[in-house]
């Protein structure tokens, strides 16, 4: 997939060596900084200018968020902002 995260720089919390076993697979959290879960690819102004006329020209169409979620949405938008910042 052109752009996706994985494809600039891969995540992969099984080769730390902080792992009950070292190697071993395990799901759970870890914290991350923003430039290892928000890497920038290297057309994002066109994709920025390009998203911003969508939501601009088709707000209805282009963004969705039910109620229940809207509070985590603004959080994570504030995340996202102070990163790119």
């Amino acid at each position: 997939m052109h752009g996706s995260v994985g494809e600039h720089r891969p995540f992969a919390p099984w080769s730390r060596g902080d792992a009950a076993v070292a190697g071993a697979f395990r799901m759970g959290l870890a914290p991350l900084e923003a430039a290892d879960w928000l890497p920038a690819p290297e057309d994002a102004v066109a994709r920025l200018a390009n998203r911003l006329a969508v939501l601009r020209e088709h707000p209805e169409a282009a963004f969705h968020c039910p109620p229940d979620a809207r509070d985590a949405a603004r959080e994570v938008h504030e995340l996202v902002q102070q990163a790119l910042a």
